[in-house]
């Protein structure tokens, strides 16, 4: 049977608040496998984490010194066995995940992208109710928790997050997008699918515009999905779009970055 790798990402003391959530989601009699990058400075305080996940079946437990989400994600990809991945952050719950309905939605698709419930009620945002193929627009809204995909197709494509990207790197969103336009660009079809997989609380740290680093990220993914010419007027149009989020200046500060 076909199984899933749910890989985590955390750091530091953040790894205690993970174990609650995978002891809740995976039990001894758990089919799949998880995958856990701890980054952390210190390993020395967490000498005690391999005992503690020893009572949950097929879980592979790194420490990684380097920082940075998509490092996490990266070498996660490089540990994971199963047929399928699904990208997994520390204050996420799976408690209530049907996996074969996960790997029936696949069917057909090298990576599909699915609704996230929020933890205080609905939805983390407004999801469709129907089934679609994604394009280089609209995976620009997705998040990685939403995210299962085809590992021997990424392996095989040797596709990756990109590491100048996301939480813990200098720009710190917009990663997620440019890792699906790579399963696009080498030919996979991505899928998004109206089946929740997880819970999350409503607030996303990719959804500031407030900072400089922040509005740059868009610009840099948009140039890794659109190409070196098209991504301008994407990017216009998104400064102007969002202008009164992104203020003046940081609005001058980018453009004349980009063009300069």
């Amino acid at each position: 049977m076909e199984r899933i790798s749910f890989l985590y990402s955390t750091c530091e003391d953040r790894i205690y608040q993970l174990l609650d959530r995978v002891f809740a989601a995976h039990s001894k009699d758990f089919k799949g496998e998880v995958v856990i990058v701890h980054q952390t400075l210190t390993p020395e305080k967490f000498k005690e984490i391999p005992d503690l996940l020893s009572g949950i079946n097929g879980v592979v437990y790194v420490l990684q010194s380097q920082l940075g989400v998509t490092k996490s994600r990266n070498l996660a990809i490089s540990l994971a066995t199963s047929e399928y991945i699904l990208f997994c952050d520390d204050d996420v719950d799976y408690v209530s995940i049907d996996v074969s309905k996960i790997l029936e939605a696949l069917k057909g698709a090298k990576a599909c992208t699915f609704r996230v419930a929020s933890t205080e009620g609905g939805y983390t945002k407004n999801f469709s109710a129907y089934r679609k193929v994604h394009n280089k627009f609209s995976i620009l809204s997705v998040g990685t928790i939403e995210v299962v995909c085809d590992r021997r197709f990424v392996v095989n494509n040797h596709i990756q997050f990109p590491e100048d990207l996301g939480a813990g790197a200098k720009y710190p969103s917009c990663d997620e997008p440019v890792f699906l336009s790579r399963i696009m660009k080498a030919g996979g079809r991505v899928d998004y699918v109206p089946l929740t997989i997880c819970a999350h609380p409503p607030e996303s740290s990719g959804k500031s515009l407030a900072s400089f680093e922040a509005v740059y990220s868009r610009a840099i993914a948009f140039r890794y999905i659109f190409g070196s010419f098209f991504y301008m007027p994407v990017l216009f149009v998104f400064l102007i779009k969002n202008l009164r989020r992104i203020g003046v200046g940081n609005f001058l500060s980018v453009i004349l970055k980009v063009l300069f």
